[in-house]
């Protein structure tokens, strides 16, 4: 499991002052009987809220972790706490600091790279909704160290895994690592698209030109 941070310092603390989190009150958990507020929306916006839920939730899957987690598995939780570097592993009846996870990346998006590369698992998969993951997913498959890795994305009907393993296998190496900047050129959480340009219509202008750059190299050659 792991969680964002929400830091005052970050690029997006400004867009979360546009959103009016500054507008509602924090909330203190004081234990499972603290109501759940009836105005969620307005609740989440803050996002002091979002750090002390985000406590709240780490501190009771430990404690419940600890009872109900059986011989031979683990959670690992990352970024939950108020300290967001911490990060901790939970067995039946232990709980302890897991120092290699220890990190100051803001986004859980980019954690999940590192949690899958300290599994050392054969075979990993990641569920999100974001075609940052993705991205990055194809970018970083060779660093993380897997034979597969699974993308889960989707809703119901349109539930469907994209096999990032073959995608990096299509791409070259040097188009991979290029992903990230070509994703936040078209548009991502922290830059504007540019006007009337998709993903789609950037990603064929870039494929003819790629092509044509090869064709004048083999040429050339």
């Amino acid at each position: 499991m792991v969680f964002d941070q929400y830091w005052t310092t970050s690029m997006k603390d400004g867009e979360r002052s546009k959103r009016g989190s500054l507008s509602s009150l924090e909330v203190y958990i004081h234990g499972p009987s603290t109501p759940v507020p009836k105005q969620w929306a307005k609740y989440i916006k803050n996002h002091q809220n979002k750090i002390n839920l985000c406590d709240f939730l780490t501190n009771t899957t430990c404690s419940c972790g600890k009872e109900q987690l059986t011989d031979g598995k683990k959670l690992v939780i990352r970024g939950g706490y108020k300290d967001g570097k911490i990060a901790v592993s939970i067995s039946n009846g232990a709980l302890k600091f897991t120092e290699p996870l220890a990190c100051s990346h803001e986004e859980a998006d980019t954690r999940l790279l590192l949690h899958a590369k300290h599994a050392s698992s054969s075979r990993s998969r990641f569920q999100s909704p974001d075609t940052d993951v993705l991205v990055l997913c194809d970018t970083h498959f060779k660093s993380i160290g897997c034979e597969e890795l699974w993308f889960k994305t989707g809703v119901r009907d349109h539930l469907r895994y994209v096999p990032v393993h073959r995608l990096s296998e299509e791409l070259c190496q040097k188009l991979c690592r290029r992903l990230p900047a070509f994703h936040a050129l078209t548009g991502c959480d922290t830059t504007s698209a540019l006007a009337g340009v998709s993903e789609k219509k950037a990603s064929h202008s870039w494929t003819l030109l790629r092509t044509k750059i090869v064709r004048k190299c083999t040429i050339a050659c």
